[in-house]
């Protein structure tokens, strides 16, 4: 039987949409090279669990509106750290706090803040080919306003040695495209020595040296991805929860390993752009 105009044209748009689609997937799983899609077999994060959380966010022109493009951490009232490879000096940014669902409204969540950055500290050897010392400092224009769900962490110890130890990262990584994680998500990791990651950066261009720090999944396949580059990850002391590193990229395939800027081996550069007081 003969197919009539009408019938026709809908197949075609049926066959567009399921090309589209399959190519979403495509685009969303090799974006960005050893950069990965998602958090892979994290978990829901508890509301306030992670109180130094940032959403680091890019505003969109064509949409008018701000959206995630990175994780962070509050070191204190006026700063934040985050990837350096996050930040586009012609792009505008806002800092997002004491959020949980990103896709809420300020209304549903009242911890959250919103605050403006006014300076951008890169590291002065910073390498956008090999991500050498991926790590920013950003300044605010106003104070953060801490309460139960939006507080500083702390640096880590300049004695700390994490390998060995099990830690926690989270994040709101996406899955490619405009598919989003609105929920903060987490994941345990174990930080492993440097000579055990260091083939992962062989006959690459990204580095691993004295200034990173590396983790594995302890079990399943888990880690970090592409909208969570920036996030800290959180070790433990006698003392409590402190930043060892800074998510930074990681190989392929996702969840088989991540690599972090390490925040020891960055610690003058931190302190040198956060007046004391």
């Amino acid at each position: 039987m003969q197919k009539s105009m009408s019938e026709i044209l809908l197949l075609k748009l049926k066959n567009t949409i399921h090309f589209l689609f399959l190519l979403c997937l495509v685009i969303g799983k090799t974006n960005s090279g050893n950069v990965k899609p998602q958090i892979v077999n994290g978990e829901d994060a508890h509301p306030g669990e992670f109180p130094w959380m940032v959403s680091f966010q890019r505003y969109n022109e064509r949409l008018d509106r701000y959206g995630p493009t990175c994780g962070g951490a509050i070191v204190d009232h006026r700063h934040i750290i985050t990837a350096t490879h996050c930040y586009n000096p012609e792009a505008k940014y806002r800092v997002l706090v004491g959020a949980h669902n990103i896709s809420k409204s300020d209304s549903d969540e009242p911890s959250r803040q919103c605050y403006e950055p006014c300076r951008f500290h890169i590291h002065p050897n910073w390498n956008k080919e090999s991500l050498t010392n991926d790590i920013l400092m950003v300044t605010l224009k106003h104070p953060i306003d801490f309460n139960d769900k939006v507080q500083p962490i702390r640096l880590a110890p300049s004695d700390s040695d994490p390998v060995g130890q099990t830690c926690v990262v989270s994040g709101w990584g996406w899955l490619g495209g405009t598919i989003e994680t609105s929920i903060l998500q987490k994941c345990n990791l174990k930080v492993i020595s440097l000579e055990e990651c260091s083939p992962w950066g062989e006959g690459d261009p990204l580095t691993i040296n004295e200034f990173s720090v590396c983790t594995l999944p302890e079990q399943t396949e888990k880690g970090t991805a592409a909208g969570d580059s920036g996030s800290p990850l959180i070790c433990y002391d006698k003392e409590g929860p402190y930043a060892t590193g800074v998510v930074s990229w990681g190989p392929e395939p996702p969840g088989t390993g991540d690599v972090y800027a390490g925040v020891k081996a960055h610690l003058d550069f931190i302190l040198c752009n956060k007046p004391q007081g």
